[in-house]
């Protein structure tokens, strides 16, 4: 950490944050939250620990957490140990069924059981501080949920992203701390710089090479080769998303089974938090994967039986999805509508930025497409552009 020499706004943000948990810890009259906003490269995670070192504070006595378990495991693999927000704050129980206030009884008259979760009384004790990552991803009853537990919270997230599909976030929508400069070393990753040019300039980009792996092709030179390397295609409109993924299981690896077939990657658009992996990785909607397995004997037309490696996993797996046949099927402008009380799995070749919120892939192409307004075609650029790790690949007109 001494390493990094703080700009003006990371070090005020510090003093300011600083200030607050003391305020806070005091009783004094502050919200219980601090929140912290700034695009990619802004440092909000350094901020935090610099934070810690102010006041003394370790890691074991700090709870770092995410909705989404790729968004943890991106902050694990950077120093910071994650957990999701749901396994931190809740456990996963089976609980009797109520209706009209009395318990559901079964046929043969014992009570039926359901899997919940339900708040966790309290946290370990050590735990002094709480930091939410991806804080615009939060809805309204989590957040009063973490609240809950009287302890201080920060949180931290990206204005400068599209806004969650659900709504407004409980959080960020008054920061404390609004970063715009970008540090350094950040800046040293042409991904992070074309990204700053984008929120600077808007969306209208030229076709250029920004390094040796962040570049913007025309679409006239976009090739199967471009699709198939990539991890993922980011695109703008359901229709283009249905293209896409036809196309790239087809004609390039060459499909032809109207089930999935083992290799398939997928999307998760479900949640189902009564499936996990070592109480961590939930079942949720937008995490992708790859399908591990079939039990070709349980397909009967409407459902087929699966196992699903997310893809931010080595080995472990959802065991047995039951998917939805008739909604993978349906073409993606009618699937928003769709109930089903199967697991609802869709190809993930090509998705939308939307789809994408929350995770990060190392290789991105993205498949620029505009609609809407001139802010909001920067922000999903912006958007898309900052799912890249470590290669992007931008397609223009």
């Amino acid at each position: 950490m001494s390493e990094i020499t703080l700009n003006e706004q990371q070090a005020m943000a510090v003093i300011n944050g600083r200030q607050w948990y003391k305020d806070f810890k005091n009783h004094k009259s502050v919200r219980q939250h601090f929140d912290i906003t700034g695009p990619a490269g802004s440092g909000k995670t350094t901020i935090i620990y610099y934070i810690m070192n102010e006041l003394g504070l370790s890691k074991d006595e700090v709870a770092f957490m995410a909705l989404v378990g790729k968004a943890t495991l991106v902050m694990t693999m950077n120093g910071t140990p994650a957990k999701t927000i749901h396994s931190t704050i809740y456990e996963n129980r089976m609980v009797p069924v109520y209706e009209g206030g009395e318990i559901v009884l079964d046929r043969r008259g014992k009570p039926l059981f359901e899997r919940k979760f339900v708040k966790r009384e309290e946290l370990d004790p050590r735990i002094k501080l709480l930091v939410v990552d991806e804080g615009s991803m939060v809805e309204r009853k989590i957040a009063m949920d973490i609240l809950s537990f009287g302890l201080p919270v920060i949180v931290l997230g990206d204005l400068n992203q599209l806004p969650p599909v659900f709504g407004a976030s409980y959080f960020l929508s008054r920061p404390d701390i609004t970063l715009t400069q970008v540090m350094r070393q950040a800046l040293e990753n042409p991904i992070i710089a074309l990204s700053q040019w984008i929120l600077q300039n808007g969306h209208k980009l030229d076709i250029k090479d920004w390094g040796e792996h962040c570049k913007i092709i025309s679409k006239n030179d976009l090739t199967d080769e471009h699709l198939k390397y990539h991890d993922v295609v980011i695109c703008g409109k359901n229709n283009t998303r249905d293209i896409l993924n036809h196309h790239i299981r087809t004609n390039i690896y060459h499909i032809t089974s109207e089930l999935p077939v083992i290799g398939d990657k997928m999307i998760c658009r479900k949640n189902n938090w009564s499936r996990s992996i070592d109480d961590n990785i939930y079942l949720v909607n937008g995490m992708t994967g790859f399908i591990e397995d079939i039990d070709g004997k349980t397909y009967n037309g409407k459902s087929l039986e699966v196992d699903f490696r997310p893809d931010f996993l080595e080995d472990d797996v959802f065991r047995n999805l039951k998917i939805d046949m008739d909604y993978l099927r349906l073409p993606s402008n009618q699937k928003g509508s769709y109930y089903s009380r199967l697991d609802k799995l869709e190809y993930g070749y090509a998705i939308t930025c939307h789809l994408a919120q929350g995770s990060q892939q190392d290789k991105v192409l993205v498949y620029q497409e505009n609609f809407g307004g001139w802010d909001f075609n920067k922000r999903w650029l912006y958007t898309a552009v900052t799912r890249a790790v470590e290669e992007l690949t931008i397609v223009v007109d």
